[in-house]
């Protein structure tokens, strides 16, 4: 079991990179590992095709084999599925950049992204990365969908990894959980990058429980002039087209 959770653990680490390939050293401190044991671990991923290293650099990428895994998991995901088309028309309609972003444990990662026409692409997450719930529009619009006491329970649980965004304390989070509420949309200004902002919605099963969120995000300066108002409208209508797809493939 431990070594299955290590295996995870490093391609997540690659994941996380985008298109970065990483050294050894890089995944080792990534997973907290020693050398010795990550380079095991790389090797018998590599064996798999689940990882790959360049020849050139001897750096790590993620391998093909989790192309075709990733590609049968997606066709059995209904909320990529049923989110996908509703992305682009966001993307159309705002000319930034859509996000589908779920809920897995106490993190949220993107499942999705699709650029608008807007010539400055704002990518501030790779399709697979991950961060703590509260950080980043769509985290922060799952997080304030969620009970008090389990918001407390998921800020303690991350704490050290809200430590790497310097902008992001709990006592923030805790503050636009409820600003978030009160607007029924999440607005995160520089949460991750400076002088880039992102709206998000709340995303609900069947059941009525959080499970994703809808979220754009581009420079922070392109909400001005009311424009804000009109992102919001279009995201939550995704939101709420996104459920309803939900409700009719479960027969609702």
């Amino acid at each position: 079991m431990q070594s299955l959770e290590r295996s995870i653990g490093i391609l997540r680490a690659l994941a996380a990179a985008g298109r970065t390939e990483l050294r050894l050293s890089d995944v080792a401190r990534a997973v907290q590992l020693s050398k010795a044991t990550t380079s095991r671990i790389l090797a018998a991923l590599c064996d798999q095709g689940l990882v790959e290293e360049s020849r050139e650099t001897k750096k790590f990428h993620l391998g093909p084999e989790l192309t075709f895994l990733g590609w049968s998991a997606a066709q059995k995901f209904l909320l990529a599925r049923v989110a996908r088309p509703v992305l682009e028309k966001v993307a159309e309609a705002t000319g930034d950049t859509a996000f589908l972003i779920v809920r897995s444990g106490t993190e949220a990662v993107c499942a999705d992204r699709v650029s608008g026409s807007y010539p400055v692409k704002v990518f501030t997450m790779e399709v697979g990365s991950r961060r703590p719930l509260g950080v980043g529009s769509g985290g922060l619009a799952l997080l304030a969908a969620l009970p008090d006491v389990e918001v407390d329970q998921i800020l303690k649980a991350n704490a050290q990894e809200l430590a790497r965004f310097k902008a992001m304390r709990a006592a923030r989070i805790r503050r636009e959980v409820q600003q978030t509420r009160a607007r029924e949309y999440a607005f995160a200004e520089g949460h991750v990058v400076k002088e880039v902002s992102g709206v998000g919605v709340t995303i609900r099963d069947p059941r009525g429980q959080p499970v994703a969120a809808v979220s754009v995000a581009t420079l922070s300066s392109r909400f001005g002039d009311g424009r804000l108002t009109a992102v919001v409208r279009v995201t939550q209508i995704a939101a709420r087209e996104i459920e309803r797809a939900l409700r009719g493939a479960n027969g609702g």
